[in-house]
């Protein structure tokens, strides 16, 4: 929002989750799920304290009336709850599961793959970032560490960049003027002897 010049006065990120197995199964049963997915995780409040949010995808299923799809969106929902309820350490969650094996390749396929610290050994192999800690300053951390090699990988090169292009037009100029030089000395002892 920031970024098209509207300013919130709290701090508010939405997370999307997608495993595209579980989604495949449901797009199958019914294109027009698609206006569901993914779902989101909404981490939102200010330095008094965070609040996480989602809306549940038992519920929204309902909205299509569809039994088929009613056992994967127990399935989401309560995998969704459990990253909801590791990032918050404590806390008043219902629901239950864990990252499982199922979600390796969903996790290995994603750009950041992100798995908790209770996922199977299978999860944390294909994920990109283990969370170890709970909560969601570990992601806060890989986040600020990765701009920060971004921004010495970008300086690095602009800066071999000019280097490279303030030493070619001095070495040039620097052997024309030995070469201009050198023969003028050279045609300078011919003459003598």
């Amino acid at each position: 929002m920031r970024k098209k010049g509207v300013e919130l006065a709290m701090a508010c990120r939405i997370y999307e989750v997608c495993n595209p197995l579980q989604a495949k199964k449901v797009l199958e049963a019914d294109g027009a799920i698609s206006t569901a997915l993914p779902c989101r995780i909404s981490v939102y409040g200010s330095e008094g304290g965070h609040t996480l949010a989602t809306m549940r995808p038992t519920e929204m299923m309902k909205i299509f009336a569809n039994a088929d799809i009613e056992r994967v969106a127990q399935e989401v929902e309560e995998v969704v709850l459990q990253m909801m309820r590791d990032a918050a350490g404590e806390g008043d969650w219902t629901g239950g599961g864990d990252t499982s094996v199922n979600d390796a390749p969903a996790l290995k396929q994603a750009e950041v793959g992100v798995a908790v610290a209770n996922a199977t050994d299978v999860a944390k192999a294909a994920a990109s970032i283990v969370l170890t800690n709970p909560g969601l300053g570990d992601v806060v951390s890989a986040v600020e560490t990765s701009r920060r090699i971004y921004q010495r990988m970008l300086t690095y090169t602009l800066n071999k960049i000019i280097k490279t292009l303030e030493v070619a037009p001095f070495l040039s100029l620097g052997v024309m003027l030995t070469r201009t030089r050198g023969d003028a000395l050279a045609n300078r002892i011919a003459s003598v002897y």
